[in-house]
């Protein structure tokens, strides 16, 4: 099995949702894949985040049709093992995560695949999450092909 490891600030929100539309359309596809998801800056963020999972995210899953299953673990933290034991990592902002990529975890900064979702305070969660979910879909067709 191989995995592809969604990582986003606080691991509340865009990482957790791409790693539930993942884990949905790859398990209904049999598709040899599953994602994981992980924050660069959690304990920095954790205080702003209430519960294990963005509202936002938990409401997108009904419009999109995906029945989540991780979505009552608590955010974790990106470590130095999940970034190991990924085929596949994707960072959900180049904007935003690039340079915190670059700080904190330098040796694999330049192994992670940049998107352009953008939290909240720069784009409304409904554009960004049809965004994300349009490009995780677009990630399963690749690997599927692969």
């Amino acid at each position: 099995m191989k995995t592809v490891l969604f990582i986003c600030t606080g691991n509340y929100y865009r990482s957790r949702f791409a790693e539930e539309v993942f884990n949905f359309h790859a398990s209904k596809a049999d598709l040899p894949w599953r994602a994981d998801s992980a924050g660069l800056k959690v304990p920095e963020t954790r205080h702003e985040n209430p519960g294990p999972i963005s509202v936002y995210a938990f409401d997108a899953f009904e419009d999109y049709g995906v029945i989540p299953i991780a979505h009552q673990r608590e955010p974790k933290q990106v470590t130095e093992l999940l970034l190991k034991s990924a085929n596949l990592i994707i960072a959900t902002s180049a904007i935003e995560h690039k340079p915190m990529a670059t700080e904190r975890i330098p040796a694999f900064a330049d192994q992670i695949t940049y998107w352009d979702v953008e939290d909240v305070e720069f784009v409304e969660p409904k554009i960004a999450l049809k965004n994300l979910h349009q490009r995780t879909l677009n990630l399963l067709q690749e690997l599927e092909k692969a």
